[in-house]
């Protein structure tokens, strides 16, 4: 945050087995020029390595939901809004 009046910014990613993937996007995350105050991945009950690159991950304020049922886009982004929502950040990416 960058002053009194600036907004809080967290961003909502879900993956289902694109742990690659997810890995680039967590590090252009840190490369924004307004970088999020919160990551929040909801991982969809994945199988692959997900869980080594989030432990790998640097991200200010990342944070984890594990899913242990896949509930499609809808049911994770669902969870990650909520999240965010009631964390009261003022922007959700």
């Amino acid at each position: 945050m960058t002053g009194p009046t600036a907004e809080t910014v967290a961003v909502v990613m879900v993956t289902y087995n694109r742990a690659d993937l997810l890995a680039r996007s967590l590090a252009a995350l840190v490369a924004q020029t307004r970088p999020p105050d919160a990551v929040i991945v909801v991982d969809n009950a994945s199988t692959d390595h997900t869980t080594d690159v989030l432990d790998a991950a640097t991200n200010p304020g990342l944070q984890r939901i594990h899913l242990q049922d896949n509930t499609g886009g809808a049911g994770g982004f669902h969870a990650g809004m909520s999240a965010a929502h009631e964390q009261g950040f003022d922007r959700i990416w």
